[in-house]
């Protein structure tokens, strides 16, 4: 029983690591495509 808890344990952990790599990266994504646009835009308007 005790092992099986440590089991799951380990696998929600992994998952939870994964989707917490990929929502980090999916904000990088965003903020760089965000910092893009608005240097566009400057550019831009000059």
């Amino acid at each position: 029983m005790r092992s099986n808890k440590s089991a799951a344990r380990q696998v929600t952990q992994s998952l939870t690591e994964q989707a917490g790599e990929k929502i980090r990266m999916e904000m990088e994504s965003c903020s760089f495509l965000r910092m893009e646009g608005s240097s566009f835009s400057l550019k831009s308007t000059k």
